[in-house]
């Protein structure tokens, strides 16, 4: 059985990322695209919750970069780790590395396990064990270049656990919903369902309605093809879990304020970094497709987020902002502006996390010598 154990003020050392942007030259261009106009005064109404919130927010930054290796590969930093993302086929890119689908969907559930996980040490709740799978559903055509958004239209979560009660189980799932920063930015964007799997068990879902602060699919021209990428993963010793997809195999680890490890890539790290490295990969497959110059590319993303509500404080952990910045080697300032655009067009982990917090994409274009 777990321990009966947390520590809250712990939790500021969680999220502030040791990655650093490269400064750009004085000869350089930087050019700020407002890519998700959202108004500040829109998301308030979109989330009414806010409201009664006890907490002020204190938000911290969350830091991850990204570089193009090799064709269809990206090399990711965050807090002195270091792992690949690979890009996908409909853009050519070889697939065989964990994709930033993958990180994302592994986010969700390893980071709903690390709260079940946590709960039972506060509740002196017995988990014995604790397994998971998540699917989510999109039109990958959109990548490609297709008229219809490549964003994902729902999450599908199958939590598998032994030593609760269904009651106690019901609890973890909405402390999930609660606490999780993963899940409570990607609920804004669309629906989530939790269901829990209790001694073989399956009980009855614990669904979560999307609310977006934008939504602009209304006049999409194409009838949805969807698919349904799937990620598994399993609770492998205190705060450390195995995740696995097509054949590959990969650990997240679990955070200081719910007494995690910190040690490997963590959740925040996967889902925040997924977003730099699509943007990497549609720049290059954009640039390929449109014979644009492209020598080099590397991305930054920050996020702006309060952790306090990880370990169970009065406040929403999502994420509240995305600062993208790509430097670029090659496109003049116009071809990088229409890069910009395809990026947050085809790349689906834009297209979802827009409607979760404003976007702010920033190209930077290398010295040109």
């Amino acid at each position: 059985m777990i321990r009966h154990a947390i520590t809250l003020f712990a939790l500021l050392a969680l999220f502030l990322a040791s990655v650093a942007l490269p400064g750009a030259k004085p000869d350089q261009i930087a050019l700020a695209q407002a890519a998700t106009a959202t108004p500040a005064a829109e998301e308030e109404e979109a989330e009414p919750t806010e409201a009664v919130e006890e907490l002020e927010p204190q938000l911290v930054t969350a830091t991850v970069k990204a570089d193009l290796v090799r064709p269809g590969r990206v090399l990711m930093s965050a807090r002195g780790n270091h792992w690949i993302y690979d890009s996908v086929p409909p853009i050519n890119g070889p697939n065989e590395a964990v994709n930033p689908l993958d990180g994302l969907l592994g986010a969700l559930i390893s980071c709903g396990m690390y709260i079940y996980e946590a709960v039972a040490a506060e509740n002196l709740i017995a988990l014995d064990h604790i397994s998971a799978r998540a699917t989510g559903e999109l039109d990958s055509r959109g990548v490609a270049g297709a008229d219809v958004n490549p964003r994902l239209r729902a999450f599908h979560v199958t939590m598998i656990v032994e030593g609760p009660t269904p009651e106690e189980a019901w609890m973890m799932a909405e402390a999930f919903s609660q606490r999780c920063p993963i899940y409570t930015t990607l609920a804004l964007s669309a629906p989530i369902s939790v269901t829990n799997v209790v001694y073989g068990e399956k009980q009855e879902p614990f669904v979560t309605e999307a609310a977006p602060i934008i939504d602009e699919d209304a006049a999409e021209e194409m009838e949805l093809q969807l698919a349904r990428p799937t990620v598994r993963g399993r609770l492998v010793e205190r705060g450390r879990a195995l995740l696995s997809a097509r054949g590959n195999h990969w650990i997240y680890d679990s955070v200081p304020p719910i007494k995690g490890p910190n040690e490997e890539v963590n959740p925040l790290d996967a889902l925040v970094g997924a977003l730099p490295a699509c943007g990497v990969m549609i720049y290059e497959a954009a640039a390929r497709e449109n014979e644009i110059p492209l020598r080099a590319i590397d991305a930054t993303v920050e996020a702006d987020l309060d952790p306090r509500g990880v370990a169970g404080a009065n406040v929403n952990p999502r994420i509240r902002a995305f600062r993208v910045t790509l430097n670029v080697d090659g496109p003049t300032l116009e071809e990088a502006e229409f890069l910009a655009a395809e990026y947050s067009a085809r790349c689906p982990i834009y297209a979802t996390l827009e409607r979760s917090a404003p976007i702010e994409v920033t190209n930077v274009l290398m010295d040109q010598e």
